[in-house]
């Protein structure tokens, strides 16, 4: 207490003074921030290329796997007009392999097939390659392209990596689809024959139409089932 004058007094309060920190325990705390901030800056640097290939990698398969569900589309609607003989009569379209040169009645029926398949496909985004097969059912004394038998439509295309990442992994992978429905309807005396595209499949060099259909035939068939 400090006496001022007869009436009055102050209150004078000590601050109590607290000595400043060493210099040198201050810098060892900035020296303690500055490595805690660059082992931060290393651990995102290195989970990074983790999270950018998880997030490029969910985004083409998200594509890859809507490109099967399309072709898959593409391939039931033309085995259901197919099925009915109603695939239209356009065969103008760019076909490959053994069936592009083929000139009979029935051969220009599947190629007739064939681009209706191609024309689905190319409308969904789609380059795609098509094979058809005629089958005969027991008991039916029809062969080929007659009602009671069934059709086979198999097509294939090219998967694809969007954004790149995943290149090596998608680009060389061939999606196929097959459909198979029984024959309800046929219009025309003359239907579509048994014919193959050239495959986005690779196929060794020198490979002839013989091989062409054969790998086609690896699950282009009726076997009861509509997936290869």
């Amino acid at each position: 207490m400090v006496e001022v004058s007869d009436t009055a007094t102050v209150s004078v309060r000590c601050r109590r003074q607290v000595p400043a920190p060493p210099r040198s325990a201050s810098i060892r705390r900035c020296k303690v921030r500055r490595g805690e901030r660059g082992a931060e800056l290393l651990e995102f640097a290195l989970v990074l290329p983790l999270l950018v290939l998880l997030l490029f990698g969910t985004i083409d398969t998200g594509f890859v796997l809507n490109d099967r569900i399309k072709l898959r589309q593409t391939t039931r609607e033309a085995a259901r007009l197919a099925a009915v003989d109603a695939y239209g009569t356009d065969g103008a379209c760019l076909l490959t392999g053994p069936i592009a040169a083929g000139t009979s009645a029935s051969a220009v029926e599947t190629k007739r097939l064939m681009c209706r398949a191609k024309v689905y496909g190319a409308d969904a985004g789609l380059d795609v390659r098509v094979a058809v097969r005629t089958v005969t059912t027991p008991n039916n004394p029809s062969v080929g392209y007659a009602e009671g038998n069934r059709i086979v439509v198999c097509t294939e295309m090219m998967a694809s990596s969007r954004s790149g990442m995943l290149g090596p992994v998608y680009n060389a992978h061939v999606l196929k689809s097959k459909v198979a429905m029984r024959i309800s309807n046929v219009n025309d005396v003359v239907g579509p024959i048994d014919g193959d595209e050239l495959p986005f499949a690779p196929l060794p060099a020198g490979s002839t139409d013989a091989d062409i259909t054969q790998h086609w035939n690896t699950f282009c068939n009726d076997n009861g089932s509509n997936s290869p």
